[in-house]
């Protein structure tokens, strides 16, 4: 008699045991991007966005906490995350390591809320791509 026989459902024990680890391996990497975004979002909502921020850094840009902000406008001002998502997303595709597809996964969701969303989106979705496909191996 074999294990699916003596399983109600009819499937093997094995089977079921391994969809709960996944279900619980794949939600990590959601939970990171739903936190990614979210900061993205504030951040965008609250030092990017509003007038009165942006008269105050505008005498001195780079000077105190300014410099951040203005370092991050020019960093999606240049595209700078969606390429680095395009990179990164490239690398976890060749090498189909976890490392630089949670890195495409991470910086196409902030490219995406910061308007860099050309190659962000494919970054994040070949991240997103390696990530299941490495985690669901497991």
């Amino acid at each position: 008699m074999t294990a699916a026989a003596n399983h109600p459902s009819g499937i093997s024990a094995s089977r079921t045991g391994a969809s709960r680890p996944t279900l619980r391996r794949l939600l990590t990497p959601a939970l990171l991007g739903f936190a990614i975004a979210a900061l993205a979002f504030y951040a965008r909502r609250h030092y990017i966005e509003p007038e009165s921020i942006a008269f105050a850094c505008e005498p001195n840009p780079w000077q105190g906490w300014c410099a951040a902000r203005s370092m991050l406008i020019q960093t999606f001002a240049q595209g700078g995350l969606g390429w680095a998502a395009l990179a990164a997303g490239a690398l976890a595709l060749v090498t189909g390591s976890l490392l630089p597809a949670y890195i495409a996964w991470v910086c196409g969701l902030a490219g995406l809320i910061f308007y860099c969303y050309e190659f962000a989106v494919v970054g994040a979705l070949v991240g997103a791509l390696v990530i299941v496909r490495k985690l669901s191996q497991r």
